[in-house]
C-alpha cells in the first residue's frame, strides 16, 4: 500500500472580489507523501440562473512539472472585468461564482477542488440624473418632491428585475420628519445597514433601489428618488496593518515624512504633491509587513488599466517595457485609446521599472516594496521615488494628446477656465458652474458627440421627469430656449429628471467656447420648467 500514490489536499484562501480590479487567491497544496503534479489548472466561473443570462468564465494554469510533498503555497491572479454582477441571491434570480480547481497527477486521477467566490460589482461610472449614491453602512441624503402632501414615512425599497419580471424583494421604513410650514420639498437622511445588498445593472438583470415617500394610508405623495448603493471596500481594510506601536519605528517615520513635507500621523504618511495625495503605509501579507505607496489623482478619463500579469506569477514585476504597438510581456496594459496613453506611459516607464509591483489606472497608482519600513534608507528611498512619480506623472498628463489628431485644445481650456472648472485630458470632460448651477460637458469620440448637462438649484417639476421629453409638451418660452440650447441639431434629444436638464446627441462644434451659450440656453429651459405644470400623460 505504501507504494500507491496518494492525492494532495487543496485548499484555498480568497478575499471578496471587486469587478474591474485584479483578483489574488492563495492555493495551498498538502501533500502527506511525495507525489508527481505537472501543473495546477484553475478555472474561475460566473453563472447568471436564467434563460439567456450572463455566462463568465475565466483559466489560468500553472506549471509545476515536479515532484511535491509538504505544504506548498501558490498565488494566481485574474483582472476581473469592469462590467461583472455581483454574487447574488434573490427571489427569482441568482448569480454566483465559483473557482474550481485541479493538480494534474500523471497515471493517476486528479487531486481536484471547487469553491465559492464572492464578487462585488464595480460602482456605475454614470448615473440616471437625480440618483444618489451611497456605500453600505453609510447614510445617503437628499430630497424628495411632495406635490400631493407630506409623506408620513418613507421606504427604501429594492425592486429585482430578471427574465421572470419585476418584484419587489426589500423594503426598509423609516419616519418622516416634520413637515416645515407650507414646504413641499422633504430633505431626507437615511441611514443603510451596512449589509445592505449594492446596487447593479445587467443586460439581463439588475437590483435598484428607490426611496417613496406614502401617506398614512400607504399612497404615494411624493416622487419616487433612485439610490445607487454602493459595496464598502473590504480588501484595504482586511490588509493594513496596525499603527505602529514602537516609539523608535514612529520617530523613523516622523522624520522621513518631515524632511519631505509630508505629515506622519497613526501610522501613515500623506502629504500633496500638485493636485496629487500621497499616502504611505504597511499592509500584512502572510505573516510578513509590506510597504504600500499610493498615488490619487483626479480621473484622467482614458480607460486605463495597467496590472501585472501573475498568472503564473512572474517573479517580480520589473516596471514596462513598452513596444511600438504599446504592450508589455509582462503587464496587462488596458485602454479606450492606446494612441492617446503610449506617450503618457513611456514618460512614466523609467520611474516605474525603478518601482516594484505597480498597478495603475486612470485616478491612482499602487505599489507595494517587500520591507517592513524599519529601515530609514530604505524607506526614504521609496518616499523619493514616490514623490518624483507624482511630479512626473503631473507632466506627463500634460502630454496627453487630444482623442482626434489635429484637436487644438486651447478652445478647450479656455471653456474650462470660463466655468471654473477643470479640463479632463483623456475625453475632455468639462465640470464646472453657470448662474449658480453645476454644469458639464460631456464628449464622446467614437463617433464624436456632444452631451450637455445642467443640474439647476432647484427641483424639475415631477410632470417633467421624462427621457426622452417632447418638444410638443414644452410650453412655448421652453421650445424658444430648446433652440437655441440645440442650434443645428434639430433632433437632439432632452430629457429631465428631479435635479438635472440633459441634451444628448449634439454635434461636435469647430469652436467648444460656443457650448457656454447653449448651457446658458439650457439653465433657461430648466428656469421655464421650474413652475409650470407638466403635460398630461
Amino acid at each position: 500500500m505504501s507504494l500507491l500514490k496518494r492525492r494532495p489536499r487543496l485548499h484555498l484562501r480568497a478575499p471578496r472580489g471587486r469587478a474591474g480590479q485584479p483578483f489574488a487567491v492563495t492555493l495551498v497544496i498538502d501533500a502527506e507523501r511525495a507525489v508527481q503534479v505537472d501543473a495546477l489548472e484553475v478555472v474561475l466561473r460566473g453563472t447568471d440562473h436564467q434563460p439567456g443570462g450572463f455566462r463568465y468564465e475565466e483559466r489560468g494554469t500553472l506549471q509545476l512539472g515536479g515532484g511535491l510533498e509538504g505544504r506548498h503555497v501558490y498565488e494566481c491572479q485574474f483582472v476581473l472585468p469592469a462590467h461583472l454582477p455581483p454574487s447574488y441571491a434573490g427571489q427569482k434570480l441568482s448569480i454566483d461564482y465559483r473557482l474550481a480547481v485541479r493538480a494534474v497527477i500523471p497515471w493517476w486521477p486528479n487531486a481536484r477542488g471547487e469553491w465559492q467566490i464572492d464578487i462585488d460589482a464595480l460602482p456605475a461610472a454614470t448615473l440616471p440624473p437625480g440618483t444618489a449614491r451611497v456605500v453600505a453602512g453609510e447614510v445617503v441624503t437628499g430630497e424628495l418632491f411632495c406635490p400631493l402632501g407630506w409623506p408620513r414615512t418613507l421606504v427604501l425599497a429594492a425592486i429585482e428585475r430578471s427574465a421572470a419580471g419585476s418584484a419587489e424583494v426589500e423594503r426598509m421604513v423609516y419616519d418622516a420628519p416634520p413637515p416645515p410650514r407650507d414646504a413641499t420639498t422633504l430633505a431626507f437622511k437615511l441611514a443603510i445597514p451596512a449589509g445592505t445588498r449594492p446596487s447593479f445593472q445587467t443586460d439581463h438583470s439588475s437590483l435598484t433601489w428607490w426611496v417613496h415617500g406614502v401617506d398614512s394610508q400607504g399612497r404615494a405623495v411624493a416622487a419616487s428618488r433612485r439610490v445607487e448603493i454602493v459595496a464598502p471596500s473590504r480588501a484595504r481594510r482586511a490588509l493594513v496593518a496596525p499603527p505602529t506601536t514602537s516609539a523608535e519605528v514612529a520617530a523613523l517615520w516622523q522624520a522621513a515624512a518631515t524632511q519631505r513635507g509630508l505629515v506622519y500621523h497613526d501610522g501613515r504618511i500623506t502629504g500633496q504633491l500638485g493636485t496629487t495625495n500621497i499616502a504611505v503605509y504597511r499592509m500584512r501579507r502572510g505573516a510578513g509587513i509590506l510597504l504600500r505607496g499610493e498615488l490619487t489623482f483626479a480621473s484622467m478619463r482614458l480607460g486605463l488599466i495597467v496590472e501585472p500579469l501573475r498568472s503564473p506569477p512572474p517573479p517580480r514585476a520589473r516596471g514596462l517595457e513598452l513596444d511600438r504597438e504599446g504592450h508589455d510581456p509582462g503587464y496587462y496594459i488596458h485602454a479606450r485609446d492606446r494612441s492617446q496613453v503610449y506617450l503618457y506611459l513611456q514618460t512614466l516607464a523609467p520611474l516605474l521599472r525603478r518601482l516594484p509591483q505597480v498597478s495603475l489606472d486612470d485616478e491612482r497608482a499602487h505599489f507595494v516594496l517587500e520591507d517592513a519600513g524599519v529601515s530609514a534608507p530604505r524607506l526614504g528611498a521609496f518616499l523619493d521615488l514616490l514623490t518624483e512619480f507624482a511630479r512626473t506623472r503631473e507632466l506627463a498628463a500634460q502630454v496627453i494628446p487630444p482623442p482626434l489628431a489635429g484637436l487644438d485644445l486651447e478652445p478647450w481650456h479656455e471653456l474650462a477656465r470660463a466655468l471654473g472648472g477643470r479640463l479632463s485630458p483623456g475625453d475632455l470632460a468639462i465640470s464646472g458652474q453657470q448662474r449658480g448651477a453645476r454644469v458639464a460637458v460631456l464628449p464622446a469620440w467614437r463617433p464624436p458627440s456632444i452631451t450637455l448637462c445642467v443640474n439647476p438649484s432647484f427641483p424639475i417639476a415631477p410632470g417633467w421627469h421624462a427621457e426622452p421629453l417632447a418638444d410638443t409638451d414644452l410650453p412655448h418660452e421652453a421650445r424658444s430656449a430648446l433652440a437655441r440650447a440645440r442650434g443645428a441639431d434639430r433632433d437632439a434629444p432632452l430629457s429631465a429628471g428631479a435635479e438635472a436638464v440633459i441634451l444628448q446627441g449634439l454635434a461636435l462644434p469647430d469652436d467648444p467656447r460656443s457650448l457656454r451659450a447653449r448651457l446658458e440656453a439650457l439653465l433657461d429651459l430648466a428656469d421655464h420648467l421650474r413652475h409650470a405644470a407638466g403635460p398630461y400623460r
